[in-house]
């Protein structure tokens, strides 16, 4: 009986000790942004991601998202995109299965598509390319579930510039959404 209940101990502190430990999940949210330099554009977007931690350290995963942006001028535009993010568990301790927190940086790239009104000024359709970085702060709910806050950084050029400026666009992000992990 004993031996039993010591290998089952070794099986655990095997499983825990095990670095490569992978797991698939999906998230659903609500992006929003809006412009750091002045230019006053704002976007909201509903966003879907699926991917997989390698291990407890590092993740990846693939976005797509889809809303409205809005413009300076009364413009607004149609959006939709996608995306592939690298994540890194910041904090050594969840790796332990118990824990109810994890902080994640997250940075990665994302192709964007635009369609503008009939009567917005030089473009009406515009594909761009965007870099981000950012945190993710999650909260365990249940087993799979989890509520996480991430706010960050988007750089990317001018998508909409109407007076010749070509100046990057920057712009703060948040999104809150739920994770489920599979």
């Amino acid at each position: 009986m004993a031996a039993a209940g010591s290998i089952s101990a070794q099986g655990d502190v095997k499983k825990n000790m095990n670095p490569v430990t992978t797991r698939w999940f999906v998230s659903g949210g609500v992006n929003g942004s809006a412009a750091l330099n002045g230019s006053a554009v704002n976007e909201l977007n509903a966003k879907i991601a699926g991917g997989l931690w390698f291990n407890k350290i590092i993740g990846a995963r693939v976005t797509v998202n889809a809303g409205n942006n809005w413009l300076k001028g009364g413009y607004n535009a149609f959006t939709m995109g996608a995306g592939v993010d690298l994540l890194a568990n910041l904090m050594k301790h969840y790796a332990d299965e118990d824990s109810r927190f994890r902080l994640s940086g997250v940075v990665g790239i994302h192709f964007g598509y635009y369609s503008f009104p009939d009567d917005f000024p030089n473009q009406k359709h515009v594909g761009t390319v965007a870099g981000n970085f950012g945190l993710q702060a999650a909260w365990k709910l249940t087993e799979k579930l989890e509520f996480y806050v991430e706010p960050g950084v988007k750089l990317m050029p001018k998508y909409w510039e109407t007076d010749g400026e070509d100046d990057p666009f920057t712009a703060g992000t948040l999104t809150l959404g739920v994770t489920y992990n599979f």
